[in-house]
């Protein structure tokens, strides 16, 4: 597989196009703005911080920035937050994976591409569950319904 093979889910929010993908660790999130990439950060590590009218995504912490997001409104961060499971500051808890919006998009990658999905599965101890959701919504969508 080419690594593009690997994207699952896109979106753009405030003029940058972020691309969800599965890597060696799991699931990540790449920002670009027009051909320029402005970084990268694995989802379950990355959270929104603001600092002053600025917001960034970080890992684990303020100083710690991988992404800025300048022109972000609050609603653009919520937007970003509630597709792909970032963490934001100003909230105690994440959205459950499983609600996310971009969690069909995975589901979809994964039927997809099973053996590649299995071989990046055991890398990913920080978000070690994403692939049972991904089976665990598979097998209720095959259920037969009662």
């Amino acid at each position: 597989m080419r690594a593009k093979d690997y994207n699952f889910s896109q979106k753009i929010v405030g003029g940058i196009t972020f691309t969800a993908f599965v890597g060696r660790e799991g699931p990540y999130l790449m920002a670009e703005a027009g051909r320029q990439r402005l970084g990268d950060v694995r989802i379950s590590a990355g959270k929104i911080f603001q600092n002053g009218e600025r917001w960034s995504i970080c890992k684990y912490g303020p100083r710690e920035v991988r992404v800025a997001l300048p022109n972000f409104t609050k609603e653009d961060v919520e937007t970003l937050a509630q597709h792909f499971g970032l963490g934001v500051d100003y909230r105690a808890s994440k959205i459950p994976f499983n609600e996310l919006g971009m969690f069909s998009d995975l589901c979809d990658w994964v039927e997809a591409n099973p053996v590649a999905a299995r071989k990046i599965q055991p890398h990913e101890p920080s978000m070690g569950a994403w692939l049972h959701y991904v089976t665990e919504a598979q097998n209720a969508a095959a259920a037969p319904s009662l």
